[in-house]
């Protein structure tokens, strides 16, 4: 009886270790930037809400910058290190989005959008100053970080 017992608690356990990983794991996919947990749901990773696709939009832009890091001198880290931050203050916004009433969602989202899209802009623009060694394209980073900061005065108390 007792073998029996220890391979059941065996069993139980192996599967909550295995349920933890894959829970971990999840939140990790979930990340706008790993190693910084997000409130965004999980829920987000597949879904096709607004909020979910502008998470997943934000989330896939910081992923696009990381891969040309080892192309950067060191001209730009500064500016990367903020549209990491503007694109975590945007994805905490678009967060505290979720809870407001879908009915008056629709202006908010338009001006979170805004934002997304300048960050994207930003990451492609400072993708391409680095892998080109560009220097002046960083000032073009420079503006779409003033357009986001201009975007988030305008976001309110969400």
């Amino acid at each position: 009886m007792g073998i029996i017992s220890f391979i059941v608690i065996m069993i139980v356990a192996s599967k909550s270790g295995i349920r933890k990983r894959e829970q971990a794991q999840a939140n990790q996919a979930n990340e706008v930037i790993p190693g910084r947990p997000t409130r965004a749901p999980l829920h987000w990773l597949t879904s096709n809400e607004r909020e979910a696709l502008l998470h997943r939009r934000l989330r896939d832009a910081m992923a696009a910058l990381r891969t040309v890091i080892p192309f950067d001198n060191g001209m730009g880290l500064n500016l990367r290190a903020d549209l990491e931050q503007s694109a975590l203050a945007v994805d905490d916004h678009i967060v505290a989005l979720y809870g407001v009433a879908p009915a008056l969602r629709g202006n908010l989202l338009m001006t979170a959008l805004h934002a997304v899209q300048a960050i994207e802009a930003g990451v492609a623009q400072y993708s391409e100053a680095v892998t080109q060694g560009n220097v002046a394209q960083l000032d073009q980073v420079r503006k779409q970080l003033a357009m986001v900061a201009e975007i988030q005065r305008s976001f309110g108390p969400y």
